[in-house]
């Protein structure tokens, strides 16, 4: 006669039915698999939202000061942002200029509104608000003449992209005349931006570990969906539990 299953589960564990066995090894793989999930989603969703955009915007500004590689020296101003379309906002930019006497470069802040020139020797000149008096005395250091008047209409070009460019681009822009190259946007995800955690100091350097810069906002949906599958399983062992103890 076959034994019953009773007897044959007493035979395989030593005298003694196994009981149910707890649900360690579901609830770490579904928390696994809930956390690739989320960070493949998360991407998708994070470029659905202007956060998720890096803005940079170019323009060339034309003069007739002998260039160092071309044969006029053209000024360029940067700006970056974050952000897309009419939700761009920028943070910082810069102004360099290629002109033989090599004037180095103007990096401002948009938002405490300062500027510093720089050499291209590193010497700083300070901190200074950002006013055309600031923009027209980097200018000034391509070889003009103090009161010359195309360093005035360079420094005002500048400065009217500064201007439109510190508060959000509205609209469409007609640009300077004296404009080589119109401005225009450059957008594209910010895929590369990682949150670098310190892991441990190793062989004189740190090892971090790059997470996407949205981690923030996927951990908390995880830890939530991970809850609740965790108590879904446990609900079902303890209920299994039961009948067995029954």
């Amino acid at each position: 006669m076959p034994p019953s299953s009773n007897s044959f589960l007493a035979y395989r564990s030593g005298g003694r039915p196994r009981g149910p066995r707890k649900p360690v090894l579901e609830i770490a793989g579904i928390g696994l698999a809930l956390i690739v999930c989320l960070m493949l989603i998360g991407g998708a969703v994070a470029v659905l939202f202007g956060s998720a955009w890096r803005a940079q915007y170019v323009v060339d500004i034309g003069s007739t000061r002998p260039g160092k590689y071309l044969s006029t020296a053209h000024f360029q101003l940067v700006a970056q942002g974050v952000g897309r379309d009419g939700g761009t906002r920028m943070w910082r930019g810069y102004v360099i200029c290629d002109a033989m006497e090599e004037p180095g470069c103007i990096g401002f802040d948009f938002a405490n509104m300062t500027c510093e020139i720089n050499s291209y020797q590193g010497q700083k000149l300070g901190r200074l608000p950002l006013t055309r008096g600031a923009m027209l005395s980097y200018v000034l250091r391509a070889g003009y003449a103090p009161g010359d008047v195309e360093a005035g209409a360079v420094a005002d070009a500048l400065w009217d992209e500064v201007q439109w460019l510190k508060d959000g681009p509205r609209g469409p822009r007609a640009g300077s005349a004296l404009a080589v190259r119109p401005g225009a946007f450059e957008y594209r995800p910010t895929e590369d931006r990682f949150l670098m955690i310190r892991l441990a100091p190793m062989t004189g350097a740190e090892t971090r570990m790059g997470l996407p810069w949205y981690t923030p906002w996927v951990l908390p949906v995880w830890l939530l969906a991970w809850w609740q599958s965790a108590r879904v399983l446990l609900r079902r062992y303890r209920r299994r539990l039961r009948a067995f103890e029954a």
